[in-house]
């Protein structure tokens, strides 16, 4: 079994080698599907599992550094220099632009005994801060951002609003960066 999976490892970098060499851009790709920003290590790591001589790995490296997919931010608290795609970066001046837009406009009201009712039901039971945040996003109007540190109950917070929303029959759309936080908002 470990010398048929180990064989196998090998062909699948044989073949990203083989795709790398083909079109560089599959770094880009690849990292920025992991990444909305990334350093240059990140990409030096990259290139360097996906290539098999020190001529390749310069030569894509370069190339990626180079390309007009690339935007370069700058040094982070780390010291390393951070990228993004073009791609990403628009797509998030354009949400920032509709966040704006959005930021008060209220087009619903819910009334706070919904709120204080689902807030204190067995599936969600939620923590004072967690209530000042459900409130906080409900009153907000059209768009609302709850940033908290892991384990702090964000996705429970998100379960209890879409619960709030769906007792009203208002449809909502959510964001998020961690995928967990993200299935409870569907």
């Amino acid at each position: 079994y470990a010398e048929t999976r180990a064989q196998k490892n090998v062909e699948i970098k044989n073949e990203t080698i083989k795709l790398v060499k083909e079109n560089f851009e599959i770094i880009i790709d690849t990292i920025s599907k992991r990444q909305s920003v990334f350093t240059q290590r990140d990409i030096e790591n990259l290139v360097f599992k996906s290539t098999d001589s020190v001529e390749d790995y310069n030569l894509t490296l370069q190339r990626v550094l180079d390309s007009e997919k690339l935007i370069c931010l700058k040094y982070n608290e780390a010291g390393r220099l951070s990228f993004t795609t073009k791609h990403t970066y628009f797509k998030e001046v354009d949400l920032a632009k509709m966040s704006n837009e959005m930021s008060g406009v209220r087009k619903f009201t819910i009334h706070s005994k919904v709120i204080d009712k689902i807030a204190a039901h067995k599936d969600y039971t939620l923590f004072d801060e967690q209530k000042n945040a459900l409130n906080h996003i409900v009153n907000a109007g059209q768009i609302a951002c709850v940033v908290g540190i892991a384990g702090a109950g964000k996705t429970r917070t998100m379960k209890a609003l879409k619960a709030v929303y769906d007792s009203q029959g208002i449809y909502i759309s959510g964001a998020a960066m961690a995928g967990k936080a993200e299935h409870g908002l569907q």
